[in-house]
């Protein structure tokens, strides 16, 4: 159903609902696509009670002068008996185009229906992981080399970070303080050392 149709509809708009159908043929002359709209205008009760205005002529003379003058009637009289009288009229003055229309509906392509038996294989294949494509075996290689160069970085920045580690922790050793050697008998060397040079200096001076 289109909008406006609805619109009008909804607003129990009969002046807005005119101006709509009477161009509807002119732009479908099948009136397919008005149908519903049609059938909607007509169980709200919007169609005028019919009026006799012009009178209808018989097939014999339904032409384009007689079309404009039923196109200006529907305008003062909104009947549905004067719509389905065009609706019946639009199809003789209109019949080349559609004709033209219906032998281009046969000429498009329609699309072809799958084989049920090969639709459900395909979803069971999908299903089950079969659908994926398959990889050539030269990506295979490059996925697996890839995968090798990663594990080989990923070992590399572990044995760095070991190394580090270690380094830091043999750093971070306590170290004793350094004592001074002993002699054999458990006395400091540099104390017997000084004291000996004090006497020889002694001594020395004592024989001046």
């Amino acid at each position: 159903m289109h909008d406006s149709v609805r619109k009008y509809v909804d607003e129990e708009d009969v002046e807005g609902l005119k101006y709509v159908m009477v161009d509807a043929l002119d732009v479908d002359p099948t009136f397919e696509k008005y149908r519903e709209d049609f059938n909607v205008i007509a169980s709200h009760g919007l169609f005028e009670p019919h009026k006799e205005l012009s009178g209808f002529n018989s097939s014999s003379s339904w032409d384009m002068a007689y079309w404009k003058k039923l196109k200006k009637d529907i305008l003062s009289n909104f009947s549905e008996k004067r719509m389905k009288h065009m609706i019946e009229v639009a199809k003789v003055i209109y019949a080349d185009e559609i004709k033209r229309e219906q032998e281009k509906v046969k000429l498009e392509p329609k699309k072809a229906q799958p084989d049920p038996a090969t639709a459900q294989k395909t979803a069971e294949g999908i299903k089950m992981g079969a659908g994926k494509p398959q990889k050539s075996k030269a990506e295979q290689d490059r996925e697996l080399e890839e995968d090798r160069r990663k594990l080989a970085a990923e070992n590399a920045a572990t044995s760095q970070k070991e190394a580090q580690k270690k380094t830091t922790q043999k750093e971070g050793e306590y170290r004793p303080p350094r004592v001074p050697k002993q002699s054999s008998k458990g006395l400091p060397i540099l104390p017997i050392i000084i004291a000996a040079a004090v006497i020889l200096l002694i001594i020395v001076m004592i024989l001046k």
